[in-house]
């Protein structure tokens, strides 16, 4: 049996494919990122700005000066005078060794010292009449000197029984008790207390090989000179504060590297005169790697990151936003990095909707037609 032939369905049908063709040749979708429909992002030039660049680190305060007070002679130790932890002056008593048993050896040796002379002046008046041989005008002449050296030892012990502040700074606690016996002398003599000097405190830290040629390297462009003892301006921060408000000078580089850990020692003073740091405090240091120079920064936050490359995202003049693989120096404050290579001053970065684009997508800056 034949089927019937509709042609007023056949032509509707044709009709309705034309008109999807003709829309889909003149009607473009609104994707993100085309000219019609760009991304809204914010951007900003690239921020030039005179800097010096920085180098940060950890280190600890130290006394300038250190002394372990000890006994030098043996006897009970009758007095301390002096309080834990006070500030004393050079030249302060700060224990007394009973010194009788010295004061009576001072005298037996001034005895026997009194004795020898008057033995010599009477070889010497005898000898000018040939009473005495020569070498009886020896042996007083040795006895003389004998006691007078016996003597000088005795008075020495006598003056070590008071033990005095070799330079004016702070005592730590006193290690024995009056009423004890101390020992002097060469061979483990009591250890009685300690001394420090915190007015000027060192700071001691540790460089790498590749910081310490870049510092010594800046250092040879401002002077000939061979002395390493270059005087150069550091800031340090407590770990409690936020500004590097403390400024010393880096007075000594050690001579040789570590073996171990491939850094070099380096030391800093910083003036201590309210006595507020202390011996043993950590902190962090900075000190400058450059002569000031003109930077171009870019906010830290722009900047993306493609497996090892750094890049930003730059709008050209077609509204486009191009990427731009970068070289990156340090951190400029909490927001800015340094760019070393890569962008220009003109450049206009995008900062904001970065996971949005892509090289080549369309966008428009906010706040702008």
């Amino acid at each position: 049996m034949k089927k019937p032939f509709y042609p007023s369905l056949l032509l509707q049908v044709i009709f309705l494919i034309v008109s999807l063709c003709s829309c889909s040749q003149n009607e473009v979708p609104d994707f993100p990122g085309t000219p019609n429909n760009p991304v809204l992002v914010d951007a900003q030039n690239v921020t030039a700005r005179v800097i010096k660049e920085w180098d940060e680190y950890t280190g600890r305060f130290q006394a300038s000066r250190k002394v372990e007070i000890r006994a030098r002679v043996s006897g009970y130790l009758q007095q301390v005078n002096f309080a834990d932890g006070e500030y004393v002056e050079e030249g302060q008593v700060l224990f007394l060794i009973d010194p009788k048993p010295f004061q009576v050896e001072v005298q037996r040796s001034e005895a026997e010292y009194a004795l020898a002379k008057s033995n010599f002046d009477r070889a010497e008046s005898l000898l000018e009449s040939q009473v005495i041989s020569d070498e009886e005008h020896d042996r007083r002449v040795q006895a003389l000197r004998v006691t007078k050296a016996e003597l000088d030892r005795a008075k020495l012990n006598l003056d070590y029984t008071e033990v005095r502040a070799p330079f004016s700074g702070r005592v730590s606690r006193t290690f024995v008790d009056a009423g004890n016996l101390v020992s002097g002398g060469d061979v483990s003599p009591t250890l009685l207390t300690t001394i420090l000097t915190t007015d000027p405190l060192d700071f001691y830290f540790e460089a790498s090989e590749a910081d310490v040629l870049r510092y010594l390297r800046l250092h040879r462009q401002k002077s000939k000179s061979k002395d390493r003892v270059i005087s150069w301006p550091v800031y340090l921060r407590l770990l409690d504060e936020e500004e590097f408000s403390h400024e010393g000078k880096v007075d000594f580089v050690d001579n040789e590297l570590d073996e171990d850990t491939g850094t070099l020692e380096i030391r800093a003073k910083f003036d201590n005169a309210d006595d507020f740091l202390e011996p043993g405090l950590f902190a962090r240091i900075r000190m400058s790697v450059t002569h000031p120079y003109e930077a171009l920064l870019v906010p830290s936050h722009a900047i993306g990151t493609e497996q090892t490359k750094r890049y930003v995202y730059v709008i050209n003049q077609e509204g486009q936003a191009v990427r731009r693989y970068v070289e990156l120096g340090p951190l400029e404050g909490d927001h800015y990095r340094i760019i070393r290579k890569g962008l220009h001053k003109e450049d206009f970065v995008v900062t904001s909707n970065l996971m949005k684009i892509r090289p080549g997508t369309y966008v428009k800056v906010n706040g702008k037609s």
